[in-house]
């Protein structure tokens, strides 16, 4: 599953913990007496759209969502996607395989409850997977699954799945993605009004805790579920207050007003000063930030942009972005320039992808032999009447991205791109990126532990139901990415991805600027092994306040 970063994501360093894959992120929490207990509160640029897990979009909901709901299994410590090997389980308790491995029986945990006290059954995990295959849901999420050709229900404790296809990841992709939603609180409600309906609001799952309240723009808060059947999770509370940005986010740490913060900006890292109670955390984060075009009309997607559509003209503009520059100015030496649609945290990164070349006169020709042209005294360029005009949106609440369209719009409009900034409140900003009512998007893309996640941002097969937002097609790239995705190993894999993320680059379809290095803040009370690539949030159930530094408000409800 790939998400919509609400925030900047960029990141700073001084003295810092080095953290990759969670050790025990995906355990089983063992609480005693004397570990249970505690309260965190996250501050966290932006805020959850909803919490209703076929149709989030961002990654404020998603750390939200994976406290209150429970997938059939959890990638482990490792961090592997291939096989079914070092999965941990969740609300399934095994799994089985047929003969031929060409189906897979869940075998649902035993005494596992929804917070209603309604017990989780396979026809909740079959309602699940429907919810997330209906065409009326529209779940952006759809593409990351395997292929189904069917589920069935044997007992009221199996769920049978026969698979459309045998990928290595087929269990990674069906196993992760599916959180087992409660069929008797959903079933009745209009599949097309999902993300708005009351348990979207305040939800109702079987994962670790359970939800209490949501003042929005003000907090959401979620109590430990002490009857859960894998064992209470170790903190009472968690809570999440939302920030206007980054910054605000640090201050709040700072104050002693909450205890971690994901997301350190430079400006916040000179905030931490010696002598206060938290400690700086760096995580080795899956995301690539890039400017991303839109290929299609804003008027009718089934029609080129005119602009944008032109491969050669998105080229050109690539080649008149000096990325380098971009990325140091807004971010110093906290970011690195990205190589390409890969994250280096992907066993499939690789350095040599051949991404345009900072060239300004070559962008002017360019664009002069694509018919864009200077006329005297202008300083925008103009073709059959219609100026070179391209409205570029990045999200209120991330100052580095305003900084970097900023920097963006100066470099294009001395090849004579007249370059208009918008920046909108999430609220606004993801319903004209689902409709295509965009020119051109400053992105933060997070994937998950799979390179697959390319088929979401860049596949061209299933463009209503994919996070493709520019809706870029290359027949050639499906194709490749495809074969990727089917082959048996990571050495066969990794040339195939590799060849797609180059005729990516060639096409141009957006300019990849940077991968943050992610760092949070952490109160120091606060106790955690490390925090996971892909997911830092996944471990939470088993971070512990010890009993001797708790603060008052780590009392409160007890």
């Amino acid at each position: 599953m790939t998400l919509l970063s609400s925030s900047a994501r960029p990141v700073p360093r001084l003295a810092i913990v080095l953290a990759l894959f969670a050790a025990a992120c995906g355990e089983k929490a063992t609480t005693t007496g004397s570990t249970a207990g505690g309260t965190v509160v996250f501050a966290i640029p932006g805020e959850a759209e909803h919490l209703m897990p076929p149709v989030i979009q961002t990654i404020a909901a998603k750390q939200i969502v994976d406290q209150i709901y429970a997938p059939l299994a959890e990638v482990g410590a490792g961090g592997g996607t291939l096989g079914d090997v070092g999965f941990v389980p969740r609300a399934a308790a095994r799994w089985t395989w047929s003969s031929d491995s060409g189906a897979i029986d869940f075998h649902m945990r035993p005494g596992a409850r929804f917070h209603d006290g309604h017990g989780v059954s396979a026809a909740d995990a079959k309602f699940s997977y429907e919810l997330y295959a209906d065409p009326a849901v529209a779940s952006p999420h759809l593409s990351a699954f395997p292929k189904i050709d069917s589920m069935t229900v044997p007992d009221s404790m199996t769920l049978r799945v026969y698979f459309g296809e045998r990928t290595p990841e087929r269990f990674f992709k069906l196993a992760t993605n599916l959180m087992i939603l409660p069929k008797h609180l959903l079933e009745q409600v209009a599949r097309d009004g999902l993300g708005a309906s009351a348990p979207a609001q305040s939800p109702i799952g079987s994962g670790p805790y359970r939800f209490v309240k949501w003042e929005r723009g003000v907090s959401l808060e979620l109590a430990a579920d002490t009857t859960n059947v894998e064992g209470r999770p170790t903190l009472d509370r968690v809570i999440w207050r939302p920030a206007t940005d980054p910054n605000a986010a640090t201050r709040s740490v700072v104050a002693g007003e909450a205890d971690f913060t994901e997301n350190l900006r430079p400006e916040g890292m000179a905030m931490v000063t010696p002598g206060l109670p938290v400690r700086t955390v760096e995580y080795a984060a899956p995301m690539v930030g890039y400017l991303l075009f839109n290929t299609r009309s804003t008027a009718n997607r089934q029609q080129p942009h005119p602009v944008l559509g032109d491969p050669a003209v998105r080229r050109a503009l690539a080649g008149a972005i000096d990325r380098s520059a971009v990325v140091r100015n807004a971010l110093d030496s906290l970011a690195v320039l990205a190589h390409g649609p890969l994250p280096r945290t992907s066993w499939a990164y690789d350095t040599t992808v051949a991404l345009p070349a900072f060239d300004v006169a070559g962008a002017q020709a360019a664009l002069d032999a694509a018919g864009w042209k200077l006329a005297a005294g202008d300083s925008v360029r103009s073709r059959n009447g219609q100026r070179l005009r391209v409205s570029l949106l990045v999200p209120s609440v991330s100052a580095t991205r305003r900084q970097m369209a900023t920097v963006v719009s100066a470099q294009l409009k001395t090849v004579g791109v007249d370059v208009v900034v918008e920046a909108l409140e999430p609220s606004v900003l993801l319903p004209r990126l689902g409709t295509g009512k965009f020119d051109a998007f400053i992105h933060v893309w997070q994937s998950d532990a799979s390179p697959s996640t390319m088929v979401q941002a860049w596949g061209g097969r299933d463009l209503e139901r994919s996070q493709n937002y520019g809706w870029y097609v290359n027949t050639a790239v499906d194709s490749l990415l495809g074969l990727a995705t089917a082959a048996p190993t990571l050495a066969a894999a990794r040339p195939l991805y590799t060849s797609a993320a180059n005729l990516i680059a060639a096409d141009a379809p957006a300019v990849f600027l940077w991968e943050p290095r992610s760092f949070a803040l952490s109160h120091t009370r606060i106790k955690f092994v490390s925090l996971r690539a892909d997911a830092w949030w996944s471990g939470i159930r088993s971070w512990t306040i010890p009993a001797g530094e708790r603060l008052p408000r780590d009392e409160i409800g007890r």
